[in-house]
C-alpha cells in the first residue's frame, strides 16, 4: 500500500512518454495541409478533491472533553480557477499541449465541516489538514483521438506539477489539553492529468472545448513523517473553455 501511489504515478507517466515518442514518430496524413497546427485558449476549470485516500477511515476530531473519532459523512473540497492553454496539431489524431490554472482563493482554514483529519495506524495516530491558500496547476502532455469538421474527441496524459501556496505541515499532536501544532509551507507536488476532451468547432478558427478527466496529485512526506505522511489524491477535474485556431 505504501507505495502503490507512486508505482501508479510512474506507470502513468510511463504510459505518457511512449505516448509522446509515438506521437513524434508519425507521418503526416493526407489531409495534414488543411489542419491548423496551433491553438490558444483559456478556460475555467473546477477541481473536486475527494478524502486522501478512498480505502481509508477519515475522520473528525473533536477533544472536548476527551478525544472523540466521527466518520465524516461527505469530505470533499471544491476549488475554483482559470487558466490558459496553447496546442500544437501535428495531424487530425495527435497533438501536443500545454496548459496552466490558477486557483485565486487564498483560503485560510478548513471549509465549512472539514477540521482536522486523523487516522490511526499500527504504529502511531496520524493527521491530515486540507491544502490552503492559492494553488497552481502547470501540465503538458499528448492529445490523442479523431478530428471530425465540426466536433473533435480525445484522450489525453498530462504530467505537470501543483502547487499549494499554504500546506500545512503538522510539527506536534497533542492529546491533552488537545490540539495540532501546524506551519503553513509553499509546497509543489507532482501530478498528472489523465481525461478525455471533447471539441465543437463553431468556425474554421474557434473552438468550444470540454475537459473532464482526473488530476492525480502526489502529496510527498513533510518531516515529521509520522505526522505527515505521503500519500496520492485522486481529484476530478471539469473545465470548460473557448479558442483560436491558426
Amino acid at each position: 500500500m505504501k507505495n502503490s501511489g507512486k508505482n501508479y504515478l510512474f506507470q502513468v507517466v510511463t504510459t505518457a512518454l511512449l505516448l509522446s515518442s509515438f506521437l513524434f514518430s508519425q507521418t503526416a496524413d493526407t489531409n495534414e495541409s488543411k489542419i491548423r497546427k496551433y491553438e490558444i485558449g483559456g478556460q475555467v476549470t473546477v477541481l473536486r478533491q475527494k478524502s486522501y485516500q478512498d480505502d481509508a477511515l477519515v475522520f473528525d476530531i473533536d477533544f472536548s472533553p476527551a478525544p472523540n473519532y466521527m466518520r465524516l459523512a461527505d469530505d470533499h473540497q471544491t476549488e475554483y480557477g482559470f487558466g490558459g492553454r496553447f496546442t500544437y496539431n501535428f495531424n487530425r489524431n495527435i497533438a501536443l499541449e500545454a496548459e496552466a490554472n490558477f486557483f485565486p482563493v487564498d483560503r485560510l482554514s478548513p471549509t465549512s465541516g472539514e477540521s482536522e483529519r486523523i487516522f490511526g495506524t499500527n504504529e502511531f495516530l496520524r493527521v491530515f489538514v486540507e491544502p490552503r491558500g492559492r494553488k497552481f496547476q502547470a501540465v503538458a502532455g499528448p492529445k490523442i483521438g479523431f478530428r471530425k469538421e465540426k466536433y473533435g474527441v480525445f484522450a489525453k496524459i498530462r504530467p505537470g506539477i501543483f502547487h499549494v501556496g499554504r500546506f500545512p505541515v503538522v510539527q506536534v499532536l497533542v492529546i491533552s489539553p488537545g490540539g495540532i501544532g501546524a506551519n503553513d509551507q509553499k509546497s509543489t507536488f507532482f501530478s498528472v492529468d489523465v481525461g478525455g476532451v471533447f471539441e465543437l468547432y463553431p468556425s474554421k478558427r474557434t473552438i468550444l472545448r470540454f475537459d473532464v478527466g482526473d488530476t492525480i496529485i502526489r502529496y510527498n512526506a513533510k518531516d515529521p513523517v509520522q505526522f505527515n505522511p505521503g500519500f496520492t489524491r485522486h481529484t476530478l477535474q471539469i473545465s470548460t473553455g473557448f479558442g483560436f485556431r491558426f
